[in-house]
């Protein structure tokens, strides 16, 4: 049987912790435009393709501060094309960040997905320090 090193649920261990931050960050972040986010009218710059932010549009629209950013939809319906106008939601004090179509909030998946990861690779670090112990007593035995 292969040799388990500390070092392995080490890393599984800092693994989970980084997908717990991942999950943390996009549930907090759907909160927060549910919150304080502003909805005004965007335009579609372009549509995205995959590998580009995803499979996001582009969209460009014009903050209350005046300020005309350019930044990816991660809700924007597959079927808007160039040139249509959608509203979207956007957080005032970063409009940079990517934004949302109204009416189709930034769900829970992403969320979901790195407390799902970070879960897994918790259970898998124990797993593998039970391993590490269980040899370790097992070579002590005479």
């Amino acid at each position: 049987m292969k040799r388990v090193s500390w070092a392995t649920p080490v890393v599984l261990l800092v693994l989970a912790g980084g997908c717990g931050l991942f999950g943390w960050y996009f549930a907090d972040k759907g909160e927060r435009l549910d919150r304080i986010g502003i909805t005004t009218e965007a335009v579609i710059v372009e549509q995205g393709t995959s590998g580009r932010n995803g499979n996001s549009a582009e969209v460009t629209f014009v903050t209350e501060h005046g300020e005309r950013p350019e930044v990816p939809c991660d809700t924007c319906s597959k079927d808007l094309r160039k040139g249509e106008r959608v509203d979207i939601r956007y957080d005032p004090e970063n409009p940079w960040d990517p934004v949302e179509q109204a009416g189709r909030p930034q769900g829970p998946e992403a969320a979901r997905f790195g407390w799902a990861g970070a879960a897994i690779l918790l259970a898998l670090s124990v797993l593998t320090a039970w391993l590490r112990i269980k040899r370790t007593r097992a070579a002590r035995r005479p």
